[in-house]
C-alpha cells in the first residue's frame, strides 16, 4: 500500500478515535497523553514495535501484549483502540494515527505547533516575545519548540505546522545566490 493511502487510512482511525473521545466522557488530555506514551513505548522498544506489526505474532497474543504493556498505564479506550488496530491488522499504522490525532486535536482546540530556530540559544525574554507575537498574528495558541542550528548564520526559520518562514542569512545569502546566477 502506498503512503498516501496509508495517511488516508490513519486519519479516518484518528478522526474515529476523536469522535469516541468526544461523544463520552474522556479526557482529553488523557488520551493525548496515552497514546504519546504508546508511541513512546514503541519507539523506545523495537522488538515489541516489531512483535505488535508482525505477521507471524497472532492477534491474539497482539491483544496479550497490550494487556500486559499498557494495563496500568492508560485508560480502557486507549487499550480498546490499540486492540481494534490489532483486529484489523492496522497496527502498523499507529504512528501515523498518532500523529494524525495529535494534529487533529490541535485543530479542535486552536493550538499551532511551532517550531523556532535560531543560530543561537534565545533569551527567555526573546522566547516571550516570538510566542506573544505568534499568538497574536495566528490567533491561536501555540506551542513552540526551540532550536539550535549555528548553520543559518543569524536570523531565524519558523515552521508552522506545514508552512516555513526562513529569516535566516543563510536563506538571504542563497536567494542573492540565485539572484547573481541568472
Amino acid at each position: 500500500m502506498n503512503s498516501k493511502n496509508n495517511l488516508s487510512i490513519a486519519k479516518r482511525y484518528a478522526k474515529s478515535l476523536i469522535e469516541l473521545m468526544l461523544d463520552g466522557e474522556n479526557n482529553q488530555a488523557e488520551i493525548k497523553s496515552d497514546l504519546n506514551n504508546v508511541k513512546e513505548i514503541l519507539t523506545s522498544s523495537p522488538d515489541l514495535a516489531s512483535a505488535m506489526t508482525n505477521p507471524i505474532v497472532s492477534a491474539h497474543d497482539k491483544e496479550e501484549i497490550i494487556k500486559a504493556v499498557f494495563e496500568h498505564d492508560t485508560k480502557e479506550i486507549t487499550r480498546n483502540f490499540l486492540q481494534l488496530l490489532v483486529k484489523k491488522n492496522r497496527f502498523d499504522l499507529i504512528y501515523q494515527i498518532i500523529d494524525s490525532f495529535n494534529k487533529m486535536l490541535d485543530k479542535i482546540n486552536n493550538i499551532a505547533q511551532v517550531s523556532v530556530t535560531g543560530a543561537i540559544e534565545l533569551q527567555e525574554s526573546d522566547k516571550s516575545e516570538i510566542k506573544n507575537r505568534l499568538k497574536e498574528k495566528l490567533s491561536k495558541e501555540v506551542n513552540i519548540e526551540y532550536n539550535v542550528d549555528d548553520s543559518i548564520i543569524a536570523g531565524l526559520i519558523y515552521k508552522i505546522e506545514d508552512d516555513v518562514l526562513d529569516t535566516s542569512f543563510l536563506h538571504k545569502l542563497e536567494e542573492l545566490k540565485k539572484e547573481l546566477i541568472k
